[in-house]
């Protein structure tokens, strides 16, 4: 039987967390060209680092809805002026009751698609 023990866990993560880290910046700049033009590399990498440890501090912790939760910035757009829409998005997130698929569907359903 194979026994991984907690420090080879913790480094199995971080090299998966760098590898996404990698892997983010050049899938937003795939999916939103026009909106990351501007955006530098270097700055790319740093949000996105930002939000993937934001993330973590939520529970969210699978790829997909890190993911999700990565681009959530920018899909949140113009209603990021908006304190009811940003005090609605921060209640969610932090409802750790929920899971972080149940958050993120609420967010997508009740604040971004009726924006």
């Amino acid at each position: 039987m194979l026994t991984i023990r907690p420090e080879q866990m913790l480094e199995l993560k971080r090299g998966y967390e760098e590898h996404l880290l990698i892997e983010y910046p050049a899938r937003l700049r795939s999916a939103l060209p026009e909106l990351l033009a501007n955006v530098t590399q270097d700055a790319l990498k740093q949000v996105t680092r930002q939000d993937a440890e934001a993330a973590s501090g939520l529970d969210i912790e699978d790829e997909a809805d890190v993911w999700r939760f990565v681009c959530l910035r920018y899909r949140m757009g113009s209603l990021r002026a908006s304190p009811l829409h940003m005090g609605v998005v921060g209640e969610v997130l932090q409802n750790l009751d929920w899971s972080a698929k149940k958050r993120l569907d609420f967010i997508d359903h009740h604040v971004l698609s009726r924006a």
